[in-house]
């Protein structure tokens, strides 16, 4: 009983990021990843002098009498876990917490509030992540390890919001989503609670009236900052969010992924449609990320503060080839069509590549500001955030200049084609614009917010609006169905898999 330490003790536990679909694609073989698994984890925790209390499957709960061996030995064990070879080109990714108190201890067993804050804690990590909280942040203050502040986030069953630190491992990734908390309870519960309250006291009126008020199915009432929302189009609820990078910005679809471009972080993150899971991130070296598209035989980013273009093979997941097309702007937007790739620069390049080779068919005028662009109806159309406008080009005579000039809104952030028609997301004014691409005859609809993306699927148009909200426009009528709090600062938005994906970043 001696071999536990008592007093003040650092508590660190670990756990499997997707542990079940690695059941499933090893199957039998599974069985050795768990081995060697926690081989390693028990190697780094040894050596560093801690002692297992705990291990489970895919877990292991460790105390160290010192919180600079418990750090060491996770950083060892990270470490440790990325370079191991594991079978079927797979990755193993822990995520690891780590907190410093005083448990009781009872028997063979540590209890108390102290181990419960260390397990939320691990729970809030990614795979591969480290997590601190502000008690062992603050037994590390001499400067041996590199701690990376992430703020304040609420934990599990505790009151108060728990600052959060990341241990810094050499040679690891140093950037990773939100912490993984928990979204805002949705005020549904109370609500029926109250229902049920007014229906004890026979107020059947006020049921009806409470009822008829709320839409039905239990979905998320918001979505967190650094994540994808999904939203599903038949009930018109987010149903799911999955966490990206570091300020969510571009998206595209494609059959069963979809593509995020983090603007901070400079990555690309893909997600699997089906299990609405990260299967991936692309570093970028030191590109942003300003625009999507699939289509052609890759993926195709637009990096507008640096005028390029880069290539991403989606098998292998790397960047293949980037050229630069036009000079440094503000912004930068792609789209794949009539065979070739084309993308707009904010010092008003309009840029035909080809997509076999990269090389520029030729540049065109685009307009004050190009914002966004989409290639529809035999034609090529680019809104302008600068001059309000949507230029119609024909694509074998574009370098000399646009064939039609369409007003629109105020600040044209996003443009899309659907339901026979041309979609235009206006910033400035909060509307939304739509353009008949034979007659060019516009009609405006007023969604309020400020609209930043735009997408098209399921009868409907979908707006993204940085103040919060998604807004559903029935095509037809040109009018706005449904309105979806969405929280925080919702960014690019696409439809795909009978599914809307919308980028989320902080307020």
């Amino acid at each position: 009983m001696a071999e536990f330490p008592l007093g003040t003790v650092s508590l660190l536990f670990t756990d499997v990021e997707g542990s079940t679909q690695l059941q499933h694609r090893l199957g039998e073989g599974y069985r050795d990843v768990v081995a060697d698994h926690r081989r390693l984890l028990e190697a780094a925790i040894e050596a560093n002098g801690g002692r297992v209390v705990d291990r489970q499957t895919e877990s292991f709960f460790a105390v160290f009498s010192r919180m600079r061996a418990a750090a060491a030995a996770a950083a060892a064990a990270q470490r440790a876990l990325a370079e191991h070879e594991w079978p079927e080109g797979i990755q193993v990714k822990v995520r690891m917490g780590i907190h410093a108190g005083e448990p009781e201890l009872e028997g063979d067993r540590y209890v108390g509030l102290a181990v419960s804050r260390a397990a939320r804690v691990a729970a809030a990590a990614h795979g591969g992540q480290v997590l601190l909280s502000a008690a062992a942040r603050g037994l590390l203050a001499d400067g041996a390890f590199r701690v990376r502040p992430l703020g304040s986030f609420p934990l599990k069953d505790f009151d108060a919001p728990e600052p959060l630190f990341q241990l810094q491992v050499d040679g690891l990734p140093e950037r990773f989503p939100r912490p993984r908390v928990a979204p805002k309870r949705s005020r549904r519960r109370p609500v029926l609670l109250a229902v049920a309250a007014l229906l004890a006291a026979g107020v059947a009126a006020v049921l009806a009236i409470v009822l008829t008020s709320k839409s039905g199915g239990g979905g998320l009432t918001s979505v967190q900052p650094n994540n994808v929302g999904v939203i599903n189009p038949k009930t018109n609820e987010i149903v799911a969010e999955v966490p990206v990078g570091i300020r969510p910005g571009p998206i595209a679809v494609e059959d069963g992924s979809v593509w995020v471009g983090n603007l901070d972080d400079r990555t690309l993150t893909r997600i699997d449609a089906g299990r609405r899971a990260t299967s991936g991130t692309i570093a970028l070296d030191s590109q942003t990320p300003t625009g999507l598209a699939v289509g052609l035989g890759g993926l195709w980013v637009a990096h507008g503060l640096l005028g390029k273009l880069s290539r991403v093979d989606r098998q292998f997941a790397r960047v293949t080839q980037t050229a630069t097309l036009a000079g440094p702007s503000t912004s930068g937007a792609v789209a794949v069509g009539l065979g070739n790739v084309w993308a707009v620069y904010g010092e008003s390049t309009l840029a035909k590549v080809d997509p076999a080779s990269l090389r520029l068919l030729g540049p065109g005028f685009a307009g004050s500001g190009p914002s966004a662009i989409v290639v529809a109806g035999g034609a090529v159309w680019v809104a302008n955030s600068g001059d309000q406008t949507v230029y119609r080009f024909n694509p074998g005579t574009f370098a000399e200049g646009a064939v039609r000039t369409i007003s629109v809104g105020s600040t044209p952030m996003g443009i899309v084609f659907g339901g026979g028609a041309l979609w235009v997301a206006n910033e400035g004014d909060g509307t939304v614009t739509r353009i008949d691409p034979g007659t060019y005859a516009t009609s405006t609809i007023d969604v309020g917010g400020k609209p930043a993306g735009i997408a098209f699927g399921a009868r409907a148009v979908w707006v993204a609006s940085s103040a919060g909200t998604v807004f559903r426009i029935d095509p037809q009528t040109r009018r706005v169905t449904h309105t979806i709090e969405v929280g925080n600062a919702p960014a690019g938005i696409a439809f795909g898999g009978g599914l809307v994906w919308v980028t989320v970043q902080a307020s």
